[in-house]
């Protein structure tokens, strides 16, 4: 993981939905989550944080260029369940500009 003066920022928030996240993708089931815009606004201002992060056969695969995206990719990274989770699968994880989360499979 890499952490400097502003990156990482969002990670914690990321490992509290860790486990939502491994059990969604497990179960192959799509999901849509609405998250609380001022968690994410509390830790670091952006213009956006909205996001998208295509996962294939456990790796990604497709980034936006964010801090946000960047923070759960690290996460996600980071997780053997993930990966094991995921392998075999191609997942689209998303963030709107709602703080509107999902998680959907491409077949």
């Amino acid at each position: 993981m890499r952490c400097g003066n502003s990156e990482c920022l969002y990670t914690n928030i990321w490992e509290r939905l860790l486990p939502t996240i491994v059990e969604t993708v497990e179960c192959g089931c799509d999901v849509k989550i609405d998250l609380n815009g001022a968690v994410f606004e509390a830790v670091g201002s952006r213009k956006t944080y909205s996001f998208k992060i295509v996962y294939k056969n456990g790796r990604v695969a497709e980034i936006s260029n964010s801090a946000v995206a960047r923070d759960l990719a690290d996460v996600l990274d980071g997780s053997p369940k993930f990966k094991s989770a995921a392998k075999d699968k191609n997942v689209v994880i998303r963030m709107g500009k709602n703080f509107n989360f999902s998680i959907s499979f491409l077949s």
